[in-house]
């Protein structure tokens, strides 16, 4: 299926914005110097990566059946995602353990540390997304004329009950119980919902202002929330973090939707201009754990030096681009890195 312009774009920037993410790990060690405050600012820019990426899967999964049947798309996602998941996993493994980072692991350790992604803790978006692949089959079961009515009500009560209400709790120093979380939306589904949503339900021009202004809003308490109260408490604060913060999901959401109804000639132009990196993009994502394991172990660089942070991601996610889109013309190697 090809593409949409706007999600040809949105592939592209989010997995530069995944670099940006994983380059500036000097977020983590706060300092009252200027350089933290650069750091903290490409953090709350960059952090629409992963919700955005779970919205594209909204827009280009749930739609499956009219392409082909259930078999069909969970044999699309073994080839696509699992197989080359599993495999890239175990390269990391054998890195490891030819680096001597580990040493003579049984094999239910192996699994183990496989499933919940501690070999390469970069690869933590694959097991909530097998979850997603799980849940969407018996979503799309739901009659296409009712979809845009039990969808939209799956949105509002999960963003309430998953989002806004911790949140609040959290503020006022409440316990929340998480079993009041709506599961059948629970987890990265709810992204996968507004994308589909977003995608589907025409907004007009009050509505996008709307989605803009509380996007905005929730990056700014995003950035100034936790600038203030890392200051006050001398280290990170993490009571603005998590995707599923009402600021992250508001903030992602209004980044999806000006790629959305960026005008047509405008979104081709830039397709146009990235389309050579879009085929890359998976690829690129499993293979800078190695990328910048090698970047990091030189120690040849300043991780506080606002270059290596916001010129460096673009250079390396450029490098993980032609090495994949060489890889991608190789026999068998090219099932890892799919397209």
């Amino acid at each position: 299926m090809k593409k949409k312009p706007y999600i040809l774009n949105l592939s592209v920037i989010a997995a530069l914005a995944v670099i940006y993410l994983h380059m500036n790990r000097v977020f983590w060690t706060y300092s009252p110097e200027p350089w933290w405050i650069s750091a903290n600012l490409i953090e709350c820019l960059s952090y629409f990566a992963v919700p955005v990426f779970f919205m594209i899967s909204g827009v280009t999964l749930m739609e499956y059946r009219t392409r082909y049947g259930t078999r069909e798309f969970f044999r699309h996602r073994l080839r696509k995602t699992v197989i080359p998941f599993i495999c890239w996993s175990l390269l990391v493994v054998l890195y490891l353990l030819a680096t001597g980072e580990i040493q003579n692991p049984t094999l239910p350790e192996i699994i183990t540390n496989l499933i919940n992604t501690r070999y390469n803790d970069y690869f933590w978006f694959f097991i909530p997304l097998f979850s997603v692949y799980l849940s969407i089959p018996i979503l799309t079961a739901i009659p296409e004329e009712n979809r845009e009515s039990v969808f939209g009500y799956g949105i509002a009560a999960a963003f309430l009950i998953n989002s806004l209400l911790p949140f609040a709790a959290q503020l006022c120093s409440i316990e929340w119980n998480f079993a009041l979380t709506i599961q059948t939306v629970s987890s990265y589904m709810l992204f996968v919902l507004i994308g589909w949503w977003l995608n589907r339900h025409p907004l007009t021009r009050k509505q996008r202002i709307w989605i803009y202004i509380l996007g905005l809003a929730g990056f700014c308490v995003h950035f100034f929330g936790t600038w203030i109260f890392s200051r006050q408490l001398g280290t990170v604060d993490s009571n603005f973090k998590g995707y599923f913060t009402p600021f992250s999901v508001l903030y992602s959401a209004a980044v999806f939707t000006a790629f959305r109804y960026m005008k047509p000639a405008k979104a081709q132009w830039l397709a146009t201009r990235l389309s050579w990196f879009a085929p890359a993009t998976f690829g690129v994502y499993m293979i800078h754990w190695f990328v910048l394991r090698l970047i990091f172990g030189l120690n040849l660089f300043n991780e506080q030096s606002l270059t290596f942070r916001f010129i460096g991601p673009m250079v390396v996610f450029a490098g993980c681009c032609l090495i994949v889109r060489g890889m991608q013309k190789i026999p068998v190697v090219r099932k890892l890195v799919p397209r």
